[in-house]
């Protein structure tokens, strides 16, 4: 039966990184750089049946792309038992142990296992006597029931939830067993000890070809719904193009922009992209410019990260304006929202009633002349009012 064995919990302990270049054989992306290795490992130590619990960092994108994740544990095991003949006549007895591993790992959805088993005997032994301990014994007590044996998995498609700046959870929860066969009449004690050398190694692409190139590349988060993308460049030509891409998880990134390039003095130039963040866009944003010559070259800027968590302010579109606006609520609404349309001089030109949706196109009900104009949008959840400006032209 297993004991009840309290949870040690291991963060920082044994914990080892390493850059190379890829020296195993596992299936990944090929990289326009050399691919590199970041490895993170924990040895334990423990009784064959303790639970073990412990965590290694998530992979920060703004290192590269993430190709490959393998996942490793290095498993021995000893057994030490006594097996005694407790009847009253010769029997003849095996041993059979077994030893099973579940490690399971809060970024995949299914774990990694292990199962194995082996019979120690027959053991023919004498009668017992009447008191425990004083029958014939087994003989061999110790041996190896497992030696270095190596346990692995390798994601290449599924390494979303390996991404970020918190922690992949392990869990692991051994449970080594022996029972008898061939009599009734017997004791045994087993006890054991294993070692388990468990290791989470990140394959990946580095994406900081253009560090010669690109330099102060920056992405800050502006006030209202803007994340403002600066960046200057030395050696510039004629004839290059920069295009902006972002990713919410930090792996697969979109086009969202595009600069042509301008040659300033001595061949550097400076540049500026805004990007609007959108309502549904929450938690942490992935950003990097893809520089594409003229020849057609493709190289890569390094990741920059910013948090768009929290509340966002109402923003509307195009300003100036013609014939309409679409608003965009930066934070939801059940009931909807009261939308007033006022020009300079305070006078009300137009109200509408909006659902609880997250955004709504509005045309003006007449043609407005030239210049300054405010819309009020109240959230009836909360009674919250937000007051825009815009201008027609």
């Amino acid at each position: 039966m297993k004991p009840e064995n309290p949870i040690t919990v291991l963060k920082t302990a044994f914990l080892a990184i390493s850059l190379a270049s890829l020296s195993v054989n596992v299936s990944i992306a090929q990289c326009a750089s050399t691919t590199q290795i970041q490895n993170y490992n924990v040895l334990l130590n423990g009784t064959g049946n303790n639970s073990w619990g412990f965590v290694f960092p998530q992979f920060s994108p703004a290192q590269g792309t993430l190709v490959a994740v393998v996942i490793k544990s290095v498993i021995s095991v000893n057994e030490n038992f006594q097996l005694e003949n407790t009847g009253s006549s010769p029997a003849s007895f095996t041993v059979n142990s077994s030893r099973s591993d579940d490690i399971a790992i809060s970024a995949m959805s299914s774990p990694i296992t292990y199962n194995y088993s082996a019979a120690e005997g027959p053991y023919t032994l004498a009668a017992g006597a009447d008191t425990v301990g004083a029958g014939t014994n087994a003989s061999p007590q110790y041996f190896a029931l497992v030696s270095s044996h190596t346990i692995y998995d390798s994601i290449t498609s599924a390494v979303v939830n390996f991404l970020g700046t918190g922690y992949v959870v392990f869990t692991n929860n051994p449970v080594t067993s022996a029972t008898v066969t061939g009599g009734a009449d017997y004791s045994i004690a087993p006890s054991y000890s294993d070692t388990m050398k468990i290791s989470m190694t990140y394959y990946y692409c580095t994406s900081s070809v253009l560090s010669e190139l690109f330099t102060n590349f920056s992405v800050t988060k502006e006030d209202g719904p803007l994340a403002k993308l600066q960046w200057t460049t030395t050696n510039e030509k004629m004839g290059r193009e920069y295009v902006i891409e972002e990713s919410g998880e930090g792996k697969d990134f979109d086009s969202v922009g595009i600069q042509s390039s301008l040659v300033g003095s001595n061949g550097n130039s400076s540049y500026s992209y805004n990007y609007t963040l959108l309502p549904s866009q929450q938690g942490t944003l992935y950003f990097r410019l893809k520089e594409v010559d003229a020849d057609g070259k493709i190289e890569y800027s390094d990741i920059r990260t910013i948090d768009v968590s929290g509340p966002r302010s109402n923003y509307l579109y195009p300003n100036p304006a013609s014939d309409h606006i679409e608003i965009v609520f930066g934070q939801p609404s059940l009931q909807g929202w009261d939308l007033g349309f006022y020009s300079a001089d305070g006078q009300m030109i137009q109200r509408n009633r909006i659902s609880g949706s997250a955004s709504t196109l509005i045309y003006f009900r007449q043609k407005l002349s030239s210049g300054v104009y405010f819309v009020r949008s109240l959230n009836l959840d909360n009674n919250q009012i937000s007051v825009l400006e815009f201008v027609v032209r």
